[in-house]
């Protein structure tokens, strides 16, 4: 645990003469503007003696405490070692081999990474093609589209605000963006605030497909309008759930304030001062050479321009990224200017969402996730991915060792190559290094069942992002239900479940993401949810839903729809018909999944009012809204700004 030095001063009322010294200390002890506590607590009660003494004392103290700092008493805070190419070599060794091994595995074009130690670019290098048809080779300069990886950017651009008090985090929107609007059913709820935007918690959508990808995007100001006609789906800080459109409604704040476009105030405010100068949240690369050919499965993406500019609209290189890498490390210096301070750099690596209750031990900073990654030589790991439309990328840090990779790709399938070779990586080096010491004793959110579930806490339809899952008991088994595949439900010794998939229900077939999973259910703020445990954390999976009886209007749209126009995400995803179905009480759209081997997914809603259905469950892509409208007299069903007319009927 660590508090900033800010806050301890405050607290206890440091006398100046004894600040001076904390101060002194401050860089040396302190790692993104936080002081260890062990620090404080050993240092602190000696203020009461020092209010007493001459001054001759106190500075004689002073020197005595930091010849021994520097001596090694306070090890918990020492500067790391710095990487030797002797050492270094290996570890690039191996992870080269792993790169090549997992690139061929996934068919993945091109991948580049950088390794970032302190205020150093440790390994740069970039593997296989930029663009595969034109054979030109990706390197540590190739960029790529980022996608999520843009939030940190945003972010840091509306921290800067904060910084200058041209906003609050904590003050409504309302009041520093008075064009926003969004239509709600949750009465009584909080008011949304940047920090909600900030941290995924304001109760937005989690996109709006139409138009994700165009040629022409549409300014920021006309998007944030169109949201008015839609809904959130779920109150402000009641849970976390990505949100493309959240960030784009940060863009348009910073847009308002700084009176310039989104990009050019992100290339003025942050890029060139990070040295980023081949970056660009522009539509059009400032160096169109180095710009990576991206492929969805092993078909080239034609060059569209995102939408979602600010939530995934840069296009970066693994280098100039850890330039952003080295701010961080640097308390928000680069080269010696302030980009960000030192009390935004902490704020973006603190979890914002402790008091969430359905957030379980889902950990989330500004954007950063803060857990789920683990290494044991290090207590805190912030992590982010990219699941933008195009690439995938990930970066990883390890702030108390200023540790840092930064992981680009080009192809859609590369998403479990990117997160094995960062982690690698990092474990590779971590071990080079002796543990921190050990963090405070974290308690899990949900606790595992003490005694086994009893048949009727199990059993049941739940809505997850996966869609609709129906567990069901056989002779004592269990066996879930989903996207038109069965897994065995295996009870552990400790009570929890272990899913297992078995071909044509005989032949076990290993996945790599169930072999840490265990589930179990519990019943958390009047739901009972369906929880998978992960590296000991708890996450909620989905949440149990009851059948329903179907009004007579909803009754007489049950049959197959086809989207009225297409768009370039349609057309590249090869997106096909859906089907609105009833069965066994359950109401529901069947369609078939995008790149997931044409599995077929049934997403469970239910009717609030005779010409609007909510998406089941709580959560990303969950509690949003299908409405009825009219299109040349005709009804359609509207969602995600995308329209679907009724074709057949079952």
């Amino acid at each position: 645990m660590s508090v900033r030095l800010e806050l301890c001063e405050k607290r206890f009322l440091i006398m100046p003469r004894f600040r001076a010294f904390l101060r002194s200390r401050f860089d040396r002890r302190s790692t993104n503007g936080v002081f260890n506590q062990k620090f404080i607590r050993r240092i602190l009660p000696m203020q009461c003696a020092l209010t007493v003494m001459p001054a001759r004392h106190v500075q004689r103290l002073a020197c005595v405490l930091c010849l021994l700092a520097s001596a090694g008493s306070l090890a918990q805070a020492a500067e790391p070692t710095a990487l030797s190419e002797q050492t270094f070599a290996p570890i690039r060794h191996a992870v080269t081999e792993l790169i090549h091994e997992e690139m061929d595995a996934k068919d993945v074009a091109g991948l580049s990474i950088a390794l970032v130690e302190d205020q150093k670019i440790v390994w740069a290098e970039g593997f296989g093609y930029a663009d595969r048809e034109r054979s030109l080779p990706a390197g540590a300069d190739t960029l790529y589209s980022t996608g999520g990886l843009s939030q940190l950017f945003t972010a840091a651009a509306v921290l800067q605000l904060a910084e200058q008090d041209a906003i609050g985090l904590d003050q409504p929107l309302k009041n520093v963006l008075p064009e926003f609007s969004i239509q709600t059913r949750f009465t009584n709820a909080p008011t949304i605030t940047p920090r909600h935007l900030l941290t995924h918690h304001a109760g937005l959508p989690a996109m709006y497909l139409k138009n994700l990808l165009t040629p022409q995007p549409e300014p920021l100001a006309t998007f944030v309008a169109r949201l008015k006609e839609e809904y959130t789906a779920a109150p402000p800080g009641h849970v976390y759930s990505p949100s493309f459109p959240g960030y784009d409604v940060l863009g348009r704040l910073i847009e308002v304030n700084c009176q310039q476009t989104f990009a050019r105030c992100l290339q003025e405010r942050l890029l060139v001062p990070l040295g980023m100068t081949h970056s660009t949240f522009a539509s059009e690369p400032a160096e169109p050479a180095l710009f990576a050919t991206h492929y969805w499965k092993d078909k080239p993406v034609p060059a569209l321009t995102v939408r979602d500019v600010p939530a995934v609209g840069l296009a970066s290189s693994v280098t100039e990224l850890s330039q952003f890498v080295r701010m961080l490390f640097a308390d928000g210096k680069l080269d010696g200017k302030q980009i960000l301070k030192a009390r935004s750099v902490y704020e973006m690596l603190r979890a914002q969402n402790s008091a969430v209750t359905l957030d379980l031990d889902t950990r989330v900073g500004i954007p950063w996730r803060l857990n789920g990654v683990r290494f044991a030589q290090a207590t805190n790991v912030a992590w982010l991915n990219n699941y933008g439309p195009f690439g995938r990328g990930r970066i990883v840090i390890v702030p108390e060792h200023k540790l840092g990779v930064v992981v680009l790709a080009n192809s859609s399938g590369a998403n479990e190559a990117v997160e094995k070779v960062s982690e690698r990586l990092l474990e590779l080096v971590l071990q080079t290094r002796a543990p921190m010491a050990a963090a405070e004793p974290q308690t899990v959110a949900v606790t595992q069942p003490s005694a086994p579930l009893a048949r009727e806490d199990i059993i049941g339809h739940y809505a997850t992002m996966l869609g609709l899952v129906t567990i069901k008991a056989d002779n004592g088994h269990y066996r879930a239900l989903a996207m038109g595949k069965t897994f065995d439900l295996r009870r552990q010794p400790d009570g929890l479940f272990a899913p297992e998939y078995r071909f044509l229900s005989l032949i076990p077939i290993p996945i790599s993401m169930f072999k840490e999973i265990r589930l179990t259910t519990a019943k958390i703020g009047g739901q009972q949810l369906a929880i998978a445990y992960f590296r000991n954390k708890a996450h909620r999976v989905g949440e149990r839903i009851e059948p329903i009886r179907l009004p007579a209007a909803w009754l007489n749209r049950l049959g197959e729809y086809q989207a009225v126009e297409h768009d370039p995400l349609l057309d590249l995803v090869k997106f096909g018909n859906v089907a609105l179905a009833y069965t066994d009480g359950l109401l529901y759209f069947r369609y078939r999944v995008p790149g997931w081997l044409g599995l077929i997914a049934n997403m469970p809603v239910r009717p609030v009012s005779d010409t609007e259905l909510i998406v089941e469950g709580t959560g990303w892509l969950m509690g949003e809204t299908v409405q009825v409208v009219q299109r040349d007299g005709k009804e359609t069903l509207r969602y995600s700004g995308y329209e679907f007319r009724r074709i057949g009927t079952h």
